[in-house]
C-alpha cells in the first residue's frame, strides 16, 4: 500500500536501532519504497563483490520492516546489492597525506559520503585553498589508524 510514503508524506530517514543495524529508507517516488541496511556485508571487493541478493539479506530487512515501518512490508518489487567503500572505523578520511600539505587525501566511503558531499566538499575546498574548514574534521584525521600502513587495533 503505497498511500503514506509519497514524498509529501515520508521523509528520507535513517533509523538507528541500538538493537540491531541502522537502515534508511527512501519516500516512494513512484517505483516503491526504497529501504536499505547502512553498513552491512561482509569484506569484499569489486572484482569479488557477490552482487546476489539472498533470501537471508530479504528476511534481514523484512525484519526491521516488520518492527519499525509494516506498512512498507509489502510484495518485493526489486533487490540489489550495493558495494560501499569504508574505513575500518566507518567513518571518511579528510586529511593531508603529507607534511608539506601538497596532497589532500579524501575517502568519502560512497554512498555514506553521498549523503555528505555538501560538507565533505565545503572541507576539501577549505584544505586544498590552505583555509581552516568551516567544521571541525579532526575526527577524520588519516593519523587515527597510526603510522602509514598500520592496521588500526
Amino acid at each position: 500500500d503505497s498511500a503514506g510514503f509519497a514524498p509529501a508524506d515520508c521523509p528520507i530517514t535513517v533509523w538507528d536501532d541500538p538493537d540491531g543495524p541502522a537502515f534508511y529508507t527512501f519516500p516512494d517516488m513512484g517505483e516503491g519504497v526504497k529501504i536499505a541496511i547502512h553498513h552491512g556485508g561482509g569484506i569484499t571487493n569489486p572484482r569479488d563483490v557477490d552482487r546476489t541478493p539472498g533470501t537471508a539479506d530479504e528476511a534481514a530487512i523484512r525484519k526491521l520492516l516488520a518492527r519499525f515501518v509494516p506498512a512498507a512490508n509489502g510484495s518485493l518489487r526489486e533487490a540489489v546489492v550495493c558495494l560501499y567503500t569504508n574505513t575500518p572505523d566507518q567513518h571518511f578520511i579528510i586529511d593531508h597525506l603529507d607534511a608539506a600539505k601538497r596532497v589532500v587525501l579524501v575517502s568519502a566511503c560512497s554512498g555514506h559520503g553521498f549523503k555528505f558531499a555538501s560538507a565533505v566538499g565545503e572541507a576539501v575546498a577549505a584544505l586544498v585553498s590552505g583555509e581552516v574548514p568551516p567544521a571541525d574534521i579532526s575526527l577524520f584525521r588519516l593519523d587515527r589508524f597510526g603510522p602509514a600502513g598500520a592496521t588500526p587495533g
